[in-house]
């Protein structure tokens, strides 16, 4: 029967419409593929010389229509690529491997591309192990991969999150930092972004002082211990380009801005990273322009969550800490001066004229971009902002140039960013500078900050705590305050020899410890914190004991948070499931975004037959690390308890898949469920996450 012609338009034109809408909708989304990437990789191993051998590693790739981003599971938390699609240009460095096996050996520098070093000071697990990691798809059309590493004995955890939209020319990274320990501990996770080294380079770094790589550690210039006008000195050489710089590495000092980047001017791109300052106060700039480079063949740009790589900060038991940042590449407009997450810009005079430039990395629709010279406007013009199409003029300057200022604003009226630079000579802001760093006031700060740092350094350790505790304490017999981090640095050392220079047995350590804490327990300064330190300490060696303690600490209101959560420990050590699920419950309403009170709750409700609830618990915590093997196991658990085989079956490949890509992580999310069981702290020496596998990572060509 042949098919009218009416009929054929129409199902032609519903045919045409359908590939429309699909070619539409996939333009609008973010594809996510499996690929392959062919590197040098070079076995570090002491004592031997290395050698470099090709292999080939398998990655995954994040691309949308404006970029692609290359992730490289295999070799820990790293970006090794962004790519701009619409030059084709790849952005970031891509250096030789160094691979390790091991957190502890050092290898700075391996590699290239955008990675996280946490907790691990320098070599860390960058390059050490594979991760596992899951690819999440929204209905929005983004794409995100999660990456998940948990460090033992350091008992700290990252999760990293990267996000791309399919419209947008920029990707927000997502930070997650936990403490799964019960003692406090020193804490300096960096973000790292590697290019290539050219002389072309300019760093975009907000501050108008810097300082240098080593500030604070000793009282001499030599460490760092100085402070100098950025970027252009008393003799006017701008040091932001890589080949004026004098120093190797500086540190942003007094950021109160959240941008940085880098620029290559020969191709007239670069790429801005947006973040917090209040949250993130640090961004580096290093590099040291060689015609001919040896050894060093690459320049950073750093952030972190404290001021520079050697004053790390402390993380709290069990304390979360989230930070983001969102990062897109920029090109067409000359340079870049100022950057927020909405918009790059670029504002200079010289002599011939004024040059501003704006780009977007995503669609702005037209905005109104203002120019005003000392007040008065020179540009007003509506324009179209929007990824892919950079906005540059370039017009005749005023015979005199006090203050510029450009604008832009939306069709709304909202101003998205102001931008204003004097380019008359201004003074600066004038920082004290300390005679002796906060670190080296006495011998006991000297000690605490031993105590944050050493731990993270991998090539250490350069320091012993508990020897320089003791050494401050001749000196100090009677503050408390000293007494108590005495006996916390031999706790952690007894624990997991964390400091790696054990000086006597830990039974003595412990029993040191002991000494020292009931010494303390009554001061009215310290006496609370040395008490919950005495209960740590009391736990698998006398329950008793140390639910005495913790109970002490519960009669007051205003100590009794510190008690919930040991409490549900010794009640689930004694099989009481009602008194631990009534702790457990109350330890998660004072820390809601901790790991362990979460699943202590949900363990707790599955034992006595609440599936449901226990799903509901662990919702929260899946969504911020939807690699938590514990979680999996229990969501999985309650899933088959409710009668849901097919949504159990689902829970569980992936928890397989966990362990096929990181045997070590896979084991380390179960010793937390393990540990709940049995009541107990998890055990710092139960996994050994730090030493990789003895293999090359990927295989040969």
């Amino acid at each position: 029967m042949k098919m009218p012609a009416s009929r054929l338009f129409l199902l032609a034109c519903l045919l045409s419409w359908t590939a429309a809408t699909e070619a539409r909708e996939a333009a609008e989304s973010t594809l996510v593929r499996q690929s392959t990437m062919t590197r040098e990789v070079e076995r570090v191993e002491k004592g031997k010389k290395a050698k470099k051998v090709k292999r080939v590693i398998d990655t995954v790739v994040l691309e949308n229509r404006f970029l692609e981003l290359v992730f490289c599971p295999a070799l820990g938390e790293r970006i090794v690529q962004v790519r701009d699609k619409a030059t084709g240009r790849k952005l970031l460095y891509e250096g030789v491997i160094k691979y390790s096996g091991s957190a502890l050996d050092e290898g700075g520098g391996s590699g290239g591309g955008i990675h996280i070093n946490h907790p691990h000071y320098h070599a860390g697990t960058s390059y050490v192990a594979p991760l596992p990691y899951v690819v999440e798809t929204g209905p929005d059309g983004a794409a995100s991969l999660t990456l998940a590493y948990t460090s033992y004995p350091h008992l700290q955890r990252t999760v990293w999150k990267v996000t791309l939209r399919p419209d947008e020319a920029g990707f927000r990274s997502e930070y997650r930092f936990e403490n799964l320990s019960p003692l406090p501990m020193g804490f300096n996770p960096w973000i790292n972004a590697m290019f290539p080294l050219r002389k072309d380079v300019q760093f975009i770094l907000p501050a108008d002082w810097v300082s240098g790589h080593w500030f604070g550690i000793g009282e001499k210039e030599q460490f760092g211990n100085w402070l100098r006008p950025w970027p252009v000195d008393k003799e006017g050489l701008d040091h932001s380009f890589l080949r004026d710089m004098n120093e190797t590495s500086v540190f942003g000092y007094g950021i109160t801005e959240g941008y940085s980047g880098i620029y290559f001017h020969d191709d007239d791109d670069g790429l801005a990273r947006v973040f917090d300052p209040k949250v993130m106060p640090a961004a580096k700039a290093a590099g040291k322009w060689q015609p001919e480079p040896k050894g060093w063949d690459w320049c950073e740009v750093w952030g972190g969550l404290s001021h520079n790589m050697e004053d790390p900060v402390w993380i709290g038991p069990h304390e979360t800490i989230e930070a983001s940042d969102y990062w897109f590449p920029v090109r067409g407009i000359g340079g870049m001066t100022r950057a927020n997450d909405q918009l790059a810009l670029n504002l200079s005079v010289d002599e011939k004229g004024i040059t501003c430039g704006i780009y977007a990395p995503r669609n702005l629709g037209r905005c109104l971009v203002r120019l005003a010279v000392d007040g008065e406007p020179l540009l007003g013009e509506s324009v179209r902002l929007e990824p892919g199409k950079p906005f540059r003029r370039r017009l005749a300057r005023p015979a005199e140039v006090d203050e510029v200022v450009l604008t832009v604003v939306d069709e709304s009226g909202e101003i998205l960013l102001r931008h204003g630079r004097f380019f008359s000579k201004r003074p600066r802001r004038v920082y004290q500078m300390v005679d002796t760093p906060w670190r080296r006031k006495n011998s006991f700060t000297q000690a605490l900050w031993e105590e944050a740092f050493t731990p993270m350094m991998a090539w250490g350790p350069w320091y012993h705590p508990p020897t320089s505790f003791a050494k401050a304490l001749e000196k100090d017999k009677a503050n408390p305050e000293l007494i108590l981090a005495y006996a916390r640095s031999l706790m952690k050392e007894s624990e997991s020899d964390l400091f790696r220079g054990r000086k006597s047995p830990p039974e003595e350590q412990r029993g040191k410890a002991l000494e020292m804490l009931l010494r303390i327990v009554e001061d009215e300064s310290v006496g609370i914190r040395a008490r919950r330190l005495l209960g740590i300490l009391q736990f698998g060696g006398d329950d008793k004991k140390a639910g005495e303690t913790f109970l002490s600490l519960k009669r007051n209101p205003a100590t009794a948070h510190l008690a919930h959560f040991p409490l549900a420990l010794l009640a689930a050590a004694e099989g009481d499931w009602k008194k631990c699920l009534v702790a457990a419950k109350e330890s998660l309403l004072h820390a809601p975004d901790a790991t362990l009170p979460r699943l202590m709750v949900a363990l707790v409700l599955l034992e006595t037959g609440k599936p449901t609830e226990a799903s509901e618990v662990l919702l929260p915590l899946m969504k911020r690390n939807p690699l938590e093997a514990a979680g999996l196991a229990l969501a999985a658990r309650a899933e088959k308890e409710k009668g849901r085989g097919k949504e159990a079956d689902r829970l569980l490949a992936l928890l397989k898949r966990i362990a096929l890509l990181s045997p070590e992580q896979h084991e380390a999310g179960l010793q937390q469920l393990t540990s709940l069981r049995k009541g107990k702290y998890l055990d710092p020496l139960a996994v050994d996450t730090i030493r990789g596998s003895k293999e090359l990572p990927g295989r040969a060509p």
